[in-house]
């Protein structure tokens, strides 16, 4: 029910779509907390390194009380790893491909303490112009394969960072989570190639979130107790 493709393919811009629907009708959220808004209805998901995640739950239909109400066609959430359940201190991961792509992830928890915390850190790099898509016909009228000088797919360098504490006893539960991504995207037509007033695509994202969560256990109502959930963005 949920198919991911791309809309545009100079900018690298993905789209979500679930039970046939634009993902504009799906509330995203991560760990209840909304996640894509605004200008970040483009970019939202990869935003979130896969690394990162420790479990995804998918809600069909519209949204409850609990869960939001601002999803039409269902939500999507995503949960980090949390501190207490990370069994190492250090969880590292490395990527790269023959394209030229290289990620770096890594992960620092601290268990000890009343304060529980995670640091997340990622970097990616990919700066290789890649021109595949096209063909042409020559003298001879066999088709070869030759590019249409246009990137395949941008050039594309984030740095993303996310730190979270979380405090929990019998009678409380608080939580913040801050973060931060600078990412830059360019694409259009290659610069290889002697082209009189290229058209380029150059997208920079800056990105800070602040969010909070703080629950109390209501002593006397045995199985009742009320929160507050706050968040902060800046995309620019």
């Amino acid at each position: 029910t949920v198919d991911v493709s791309y809309s545009d393919g100079v900018s690298g811009i993905k789209k979500i779509q679930m039970l046939g629907l634009d993902g504009k009708y799906i509330q995203i959220t991560n760990e209840l907390i909304p996640l894509v808004r605004g200008l970040q209805r483009s970019y939202g998901l990869s935003y979130i390194p896969g690394s990162w995640i420790e479990s995804i739950q998918i809600i069909q239909g519209s949204g409850s009380v609990v869960n939001g109400f601002e999803s039409f066609t269902g939500q999507i959430n995503l949960e980090y790893f949390k501190p207490e359940e990370a069994t190492n201190k250090i969880n590292w991961n490395v990527y790269a491909n023959s394209s030229g792509k290289i990620e770096n992830n890594l992960i620092l928890t601290k268990k000890k303490g009343k304060w529980q915390s995670n640091l997340f850190t990622h970097i990616s790099y990919f700066d290789k112009e890649i021109d595949h898509h096209g063909y042409h016909h020559d003298h001879s009228d066999h088709t070869d394969h030759a590019g249409d000088k246009f990137l395949d797919m941008p050039k594309v360098k984030q740095i993303n960072l996310l730190n979270r504490w979380d405090y929990r006893d019998n009678k409380y539960h608080i939580a913040f989570i801050a973060r931060g991504l600078v990412e830059g995207r360019e694409g259009g037509q290659i610069s290889s190639k002697d082209i009189p007033n290229p058209y380029v695509v150059d997208i920079q994202n800056k990105l800070f979130e602040l969010s909070s969560k703080i629950g109390f256990i209501l002593p006397n109502n045995p199985g009742k107790s009320i929160g507050l959930q706050t968040s902060y963005g800046m995309h620019s």
